[in-house]
């Protein structure tokens, strides 16, 4: 038989295992409890979203979505805003050139009757030198008013932001200032200024070039130009100020990575401040 130092043993060795039993069995529940409990908390969470989000914290929402439905609004009620202006710009634009389209297959003086000619006119036009030649003026126009006092202006913006300068304001401003004179103010002292015996003739024949000097204004050759001249002292202003805008908008952190990089004036200008400056460089091509 058995000693009782070997019954207590076997008692508590069974006593153990009960023991460790329990505590699976515990653990067990336990994880089982806590992944109810997540995946409740998680249902009750789900359900608040979705009551907060089919709830409008307006009191007439639920009214009004009621009373869309049933009104039918059409989807496309926002073109309903711009009919008016579509209506006056077809009307007042569209129209009218559509119609000169149609009068352009006609030979008509605008009195006597029409008598069709078919592409006739477009014939005549692109063959007509002097037509082709109005065509020429309005390039080189374009070229003094558009082109050039954009690349100035980009030219002097480069000049003035890329480092400090003093005077800065006054140099902006007095760039400026031609788009504040008045349009006869301008005309009266450029006409003083081309004439045969103006400051311009002048300082040829002080420099020893009188054979340059003519009447700007009234010489076939030079007179476009000489007005070219004017459009572009008067518009470069402009594009100097909606560049200088636009370059105070781009990081100055692009400017930085650029000079870490090796980038000399040029290629900074032609990689961070051109590219930033593309909406204001269409604007003054538009103006």
């Amino acid at each position: 038989m058995p000693g009782t130092k070997e019954l207590d043993e076997e008692a508590d060795g069974s006593a153990g295992l009960d023991l460790v039993e329990r505590l699976r069995c515990d653990q067990t529940i336990g994880a089982t409890g806590a992944q109810e409990l997540v995946v409740a908390a998680g249902l009750e969470q789900a359900e608040d979203e979705l009551a907060f989000e089919d709830v409008d914290p307006r009191p007439d929402a639920g009214l009004r979505r009621v009373a869309a439905e049933q009104a039918g609004v059409p989807r496309n009620v926002g073109w309903l805003y711009v009919l008016p202006g579509l209506l006056f710009y077809g009307l007042f634009t569209l129209f009218p050139l559509l119609h000169t389209v149609y009068y352009s297959f006609f030979s008509w003086d605008g009195l006597t009757g029409k008598t069709w000619i078919g592409l006739a006119n477009y014939r005549e036009a692109f063959f007509d030198h002097v037509l082709r030649r109005s065509f020429v003026h309005s390039g080189v126009l374009i070229l003094f008013y558009a082109v050039i006092p954009v690349i100035l202006g980009l030219l002097i913006t480069a000049a003035l932001t890329r480092h400090t300068v003093r005077g800065f304001r006054f140099f902006r401003t007095a760039l400026f200032l031609p788009q504040l004179i008045a349009g006869v103010v301008i005309a009266q002292a450029w006409t003083w200024i081309y004439d045969d015996a103006g400051p311009l003739n002048a300082l040829l024949r002080g420099l020893g070039l009188g054979s340059l000097t003519r009447p700007w204004l009234g010489d076939f050759g030079w007179a476009l130009p000489s007005i070219g001249v004017i459009g572009t002292w008067v518009t470069y202003g402009l594009c100097m100020v909606l560049f200088v805008s636009g370059v105070q908008k781009i990081p100055f952190t692009l400017y930085e990575a650029a000079r870490v990089d090796g980038a000399g004036p040029v290629r900074e200008f032609l990689a961070v401040t051109l590219p930033g400056l593309r909406g204001e460089v269409l604007v003054a091509f538009v103006l």
